[in-house]
């Protein structure tokens, strides 16, 4: 459980508290870099790719942060929509009382 992580999930609270205090005068460009990544991956665990209890987030995700400069070329929406039928799913069989997602988007 070091590094506030759990098998491939990392808690939202460890990163935020481990890359909040970044001072931009103090930091290399790698030290930057890494702190965006780190506020990429909080992003997408507080937003779109939310777990059951909001709290962590999947370490998977960091690799499409590996090249910042193609972020822009991924298929975000497409990809949202994916982990939302995949959670709607999930919560449609018997026993499941919780959804995780950006339910925001069924409220339309």
């Amino acid at each position: 459980m070091a590094l506030g992580m759990d098998h491939q999930l990392v808690r939202l609270r460890w990163l935020r508290e481990h890359f909040e205090p970044l001072s931009l005068d103090s930091c290399s460009e790698e030290e930057v870099e890494r702190a965006t990544r780190a506020y990429l991956l909080y992003i997408l665990g507080t937003t779109i790719f939310t777990s059951k209890a909001g709290d962590k987030v999947s370490m998977s995700y960091l690799h499409v942060f590996r090249d910042l400069t193609s972020l822009d070329s991924y298929a975000w929406g497409a990809a949202c929509l994916t982990f939302l039928y995949r959670e709607l799913d999930k919560a449609s069989r018997y026993g499941t009382r919780q959804i995780s997602g950006f339910l925001t988007l069924l409220q339309a």
